[in-house]
């Protein structure tokens, strides 16, 4: 015997009512997850372009004499190495801290500034470039190989700064450079290989060279054991 549309319809109408709801329930779940993680990757990207960032440039190695009025080759010699930090951003940079690792063979010395500056955002016509001084020492037959121009450093190091929301970012720098009373190579990772990348201009940002004037500079304290 059949039974009659209605009738059909009374026994599965609830159970496709209640399918469709399933249904239903799933799409918004679905949509519901698109739109949150939508709604993240927004925030995300909001939150990187309000991330600052601080260039670090203008480095230049400061020559020394190898030898003493005697002729003697001296037993240990500093040569000072100074860049320049540049707040590229719309708001002032609060710094907190820099670290910077100098290796040479089998020999390395941490050096740190520790005191809390601030850096304004970057105007050549004004004095808001921040400059660190960087001891680089050599001793022994590593001074014969800066008189050879055959000395090789390594640079690694990191600058601790806080954002408007108390968040700390370290950014990492590194620098390989070969150098001697007349020389100065840096190089740069390619790979695991190295590059030799020209020399930099100073004219614009280093104020002896006519640039601007500059934020106290501050030197690296001593080495850390």
């Amino acid at each position: 015997m059949t039974k009659p549309l209605s009738s059909v319809l009374f026994d599965w109408g609830p159970w496709i009512f209640n399918l469709g709801l399933v249904i239903v329930g799933a799409l918004q779940v679905w949509l519901l997850k698109v739109t949150w993680k939508t709604i993240r990757l927004q925030v995300n990207l909001q939150n990187f372009g309000l991330r600052q960032w601080a260039d670090i440039g203008s480095w230049k190695l400061h020559e020394a004499e190898p030898r003493s009025e005697s002729g003697d080759l001296k037993d240990f010699l500093s040569l000072q190495y100074t860049f320049f930090l540049y707040n590229r951003t719309s708001a002032p940079i609060s710094l907190k801290r820099v670290m910077a690792q100098v290796t040479s063979g089998g020999r390395c010395e941490t050096f740190e500034i520790d005191e809390e500056t601030f850096i304004p955002p970057f105007e050549p016509s004004m004095g808001n470039a921040f400059m660190c001084f960087l001891p680089i020492n050599l001793y022994g037959k590593e001074v014969g190989l800066y008189e050879q121009s055959k000395f090789l450093f390594e640079i690694k190091g990191q600058l601790f700064f806080e954002d408007g929301k108390g968040t700390t970012y370290p950014q990492p720098f590194r620098r390989t450079v070969k150098c001697g009373p007349k020389l100065e190579e840096v190089y740069v990772y390619v790979g695991r290989n190295f590059k030799p990348v020209g020399a930099e201009s100073t004219e614009k940002n280093d104020p002896q060279a006519g640039g601007p004037p500059l934020i106290q500079p501050k030197t690296f304290g001593g080495s850390i054991p």
